[in-house]
Formats: structure tokens, C-alpha cells, sequence
């Protein structure tokens, strides 16, 4: 309801109220995000050196690289900038423009809000609490408007681990809780590796993530069968008013090619943890989590189509299974070895706002267990980034705005604006 300004925590009972001080103790545990619990399943499911995969050699970082990585200069900078927190948001995990200029965001637990970022303000647009289930890395995951503001879409996760991709009629700028339309139903047994991302690209087509959903080896190498949806990133032209509830753009990759779902834009991704598409040129960047040793963020240049990114045959430029490059993948742009402070791409946006000048294309993202946000831009050889010195922990998520003005999602401090200082 729109009834009444928007009070954080209006959990029912069996919801436990998670306080800051929670999350700072146990935001990776409770996002389970991405790679630590995630990540290192290839080694907790079995340690042994036989089958499919050598596992061994996988935890210790030790498979054989079939390729150089581009050149990387790092490059840490200064930037006159601030994280600046607006609202009073619980875990928020996706964002986007609302019809009346306002800023719909979704929290974790199952509420979207509607946020004025003019004073903060808040009201509570639709609450999914009783369908959503934040076990592992579960949860409400996404959302995004349609161009034509006739639509909400939404992707959360039920109790059985299954993905569902929900539109939801918009009526005078609210939103009909009855009627929504399904589009898809994608289940991912063991709640990990979810993906969870959703936007429409600069062709009016809406684009979903999905990740391997691995919680066997079985599961993971199965991901790489392109009769399944798991391990892919989808383009679709939804038409929840209409007899079938999306239909395939014509110049899908795959829509002639058998046994391929046409749904399918690229493939090979382990857990496409945000992309975005480049305001300026159309260019989609990705931020896919890796498993023990590996963060890659890849660019795919604008209108490019039918890709595959090497999961679950590589990770980086790694080989999991074989010792050389097999010819079909499209290794990624940068890739950041684990360290202490590194253990979950999220991805980001390139800048393309006025009020940091020095930022404008860049590509700005972080890392799950990092303290600082980075910055990443392609030259001739290689690529070239590093730090930005504004400091801020347990990101999971960005925004860019209208303005092309830059939002950042935290477990630890909400919704936050990157401003001058």
C-alpha cells in the first residue's frame, strides 16, 4: 500500500530483524554471496584428485593457464568523491527509475520501496516477504521498469530454491499485487550461484543472469548444455499482457539452431553477479564470480551475440579440464587473482554523469570482501584501473541513474549516491 510512508522492518513473526551490527558480523554468511560459501564448492563437495575435475589442483590454484591475460597497469587514483547514504533501506539488492521520477529499490527480505532521494522519504510500492526465501544466496535479487513504464519485473527465489521472474501490471503508479504474470521459473536446488540480475538493454529487450545454480560437480558441468538456462545471460521481448508471456527477439543467436534454448544471448558464465550496458556505447560489461582463485570482469561489445565465457571450462584463463585453449571461449577483459581482500566481483557501471568528471568512462565495481571501489577502463594492449580511494565495505550492488550519476548498494549501509566532496 501507498497509504502510508514507509517504516523499515515490517517483518512478520517469523522474520528475525537483522541489525547492522548483524550484518557487518555475517553479511558474507548471510549473503552467502557469491564465492566464499559459493565459490569454493568444487573443494568442499569432494577433495580428491579423481573424476571429472581435479579438484586439488583447482583449490590450490594450481591448473595451467592456456593464454596470456591482457596486459593490466595498475593505476590508484584520488577521486574527489563521496559515498553519500540516502533512505533508510534494509540490505538493498536492486535499483531503478520509477514513473514518477522517484527510485524504486528492492530489498533482500522481499519489500520494494519507493525512495524520493530529494528528502529520503520512503514508501512501502509491494511487499513479496511471504514468497521469498533468503537462504544462502537467496532473496529478492532484482527488478527492473519497462521502457514504456507499463510494467515492474522482478526475479526472487522461493523456499525450494527456484527462480522466479515475475511482471507486475503498473496502474497509476502503483502496482496491481494480483496480477502478476510469471515468465519464467528457473530452479537452482542448492540456492547458490543464482545469478539474479535483470535489465532492459538499449534495444528494449529485457536481459536476465542466471548462474550455474551448482551444488554438485554434476550440476556445474551440466550448466554447460545449452538446452538448459542455467550458466547463461538471456534476451527476451516480454509481452506479459499478451497470449505467451515473452517472445524471442528475432536476431537471437540461436533461435534457428537446434537443441539451443533461443532465449539464450551468451553462455559460460558461473554467476553473472551485475552487468550493465555502457550509456555511451552500448557495450555490455559483466561481473562473473569466480570460484577459488579467479574474478573476471568481461566486456562484450555492443550488439554482440552468442558469446560463450569459458564456465565451467575456465576459470580466467585458466583450464579446469584441459591444458589449452579449446577455440570457443572468449576469455575475459580483466581477471583478479583472490587475495584477502578479494573474493566476489560485483560489477558496476561505466560513468557517464557531469558531477565527477574525472570518473567519466570508467568503469566503476568492487569486490564483496574489498574496502575500496575500483575503477577499470580498456587501452590498446590491455587495461589499465586500480583504486579510487572512496572507501566502502560489503558492496553487492550498483546503479546508474538517469544522469548517468552513480548508486551503491551495501549490506552494512544501505543505499548510498557517489558525490563530489
Amino acid at each position: 500500500t501507498r497509504s502510508e510512508p514507509y517504516r523499515r522492518h515490517p517483518r512478520p513473526p517469523d522474520h528475525p530483524v537483522i541489525t547492522v551490527e548483524a550484518v557487518r558480523r555475517n553479511a558474507i554468511a548471510i549473503l552467502a554471496v557469491l564465492a566464499l560459501v559459493g565459490g569454493a564448492y568444487l573443494v568442499l563437495v569432494d577433495d580428491e584428485s579423481e573424476g571429472p575435475l581435479d579438484l586439488r589442483a583447482i583449490a590450490q590454484c594450481e591448473r595451467p593457464r592456456v593464454r596470456e591475460a591482457p596486459s593490466h597497469e595498475t593505476e590508484d587514483i584520488r577521486l574527489d568523491a563521496r559515498l553519500e547514504p540516502v533512505g533508510d533501506l534494509d540490505v538493498p539488492t536492486a535499483a531503478d527509475r520509477w514513473t514518477d521520477g522517484r527510485i524504486v529499490v528492492a530489498e533482500r527480505e522481499g519489500r520494494i520501496v519507493l525512495l524520493d532521494p530529494a528528502d529520503g522519504s520512503m514508501e512501502l510500492l509491494l511487499d513479496l516477504t511471504d514468497r521469498v526465501s533468503v537462504r544462502l544466496e537467496g532473496g529478492l535479487l532484482g527488478l527492473a521498469v519497462d521502457p514504456d513504464e507499463r510494467f515492474l519485473y522482478t526475479h526472487h527465489t522461493d523456499a525450494d530454491g527456484t527462480s522466479h521472474i515475475l511482471a507486475w501490471p503498473i496502474r497509476a503508479g502503483a502496482v496491481d499485487p494480483g496480477g502478476e504474470v510469471s515468465l519464467f521459473e528457473v530452479p537452482h536446488p542448492g540456492n547458490i550461484h543464482i545469478g539474479g540480475h535483470l535489465a532492459f538493454g538499449p534495444d528494449g529487450f529485457l536481459y536476465l543472469g542466471f548462474g550455474d545454480g551448482g551444488l554438485s560437480i554434476e550440476q556445474v558441468l551440466d550448466a554447460d548444455r545449452d538446452d538448459v538456462l542455467d550458466s547463461k545471460l538471456l534476451r527476451v521481448d516480454p509481452t506479459p499482457d499478451g497470449p505467451e508471456p515473452y517472445a524471442i527477439p528475432a536476431d537471437n543467436p540461436f533461435v534457428d539452431t537446434e537443441g539451443v534454448r533461443p532465449e539464450i544471448w551468451l553462455h559460460g558464465v558461473r554467476n553473472p553477479w551485475r552487468f550493465s550496458f555502457d550509456a555511451e556505447t552500448g557495450d555490455l560489461w559483466l561481473g562473473d564470480v569466480g570460484n577459488n582463485c579467479w574474478e573476471e570482469v568481461n566486456l562484450v561489445p555492443a550488439r554482440t551475440a552468442g558469446l560463450d565465457l569459458g564456465w565451467p571450462r575456465f576459470e580466467g584463463e585458466h583450464g579446469l579440464r584441459d591444458d589449452q585453449d579449446d577455440g570457443r571461449s572468449t576469455f575475459p577483459l580483466h581477471t583478479i587473482r583472490h587475495d584477502e581482500r578479494t573474493c566476489a566481483v560485483i560489477g558496476g557501471y561505466v560513468y557517464r554523469g557531469t558531477a565527477i568528471p574525472d570518473l567519466v568512462g570508467r568503469y566503476v565495481f568492487a569486490d564483496l570482501c574489498g574496502a575500496e571501489l575500483q575503477w577499470l577502463e580498456q587501452t590498446d594492449d590491455g587495461t589499465r584501473g586500480g583504486g579510487l580511494g572512496v572507501e566502502q565495505t560489503f558492496v553487492i550492488g550498483f546503479w546508474a541513474d538517469e544522469d548517468g550519476e552513480l548508486w551503491v548498494m551495501t549490506t552494512e549501509a544501505g543505499l548510498l549516491r557517489l558525490v563530489p566532496d
